[in-house]
C-alpha cells in the first residue's frame, strides 16, 4: 500500500487539514514552506494522466477553498500549486496530490 493510502486508511499519522468523503488534505512533514500541504484524493490515483475529471475537480475545489482559508487565517499573499507527475518529473510518491 502506498505511504498516501496509508495515510487516508488511518495507518499512519498525519497533521489533516481538511477532510471529506473524497479527497483529504494534510500538512507535509518536510515543510519545504510554510503551510506546505498535500491535497490528495482518498481513492489510489497514480497521477494526472490517470485521474478522472471528476476527482480532479473535487480535488481543485479542495485547492481552492484552503488557499482562500490560509489567506483569511494565516495571511498568506501567494501560493504556488504543484504537480509533479511521474518519477521522471520528480513524483515521489505515486499517488496523485
Amino acid at each position: 500500500m502506498c505511504v498516501f493510502c496509508n495515510i487516508i486508511n488511518g495507518i499512519w499519522d498525519s497533521k489533516k487539514v481538511y477532510e471529506d468523503e473524497d479527497v483529504l488534505a494534510i500538512l507535509d512533514l518536510s515543510q519545504q514552506g510554510y503551510g506546505h500541504t498535500l491535497v490528495m484524493p482518498k481513492k489510489h490515483i497514480e497521477n494526472m494522466l490517470e485521474i478522472d475529471e471528476y476527482t480532479l475537480t473535487k480535488v481543485m475545489e479542495v485547492v481552492r477553498k484552503l488557499c482562500i482559508l490560509y489567506k483569511e487565517k494565516l495571511g498568506a499573499t501567494g501560493f504556488n500549486i504543484v504537480n509533479n507527475c511521474n518519477k521522471e518529473a520528480g513524483q515521489s510518491v505515486m499517488h496523485f496530490h
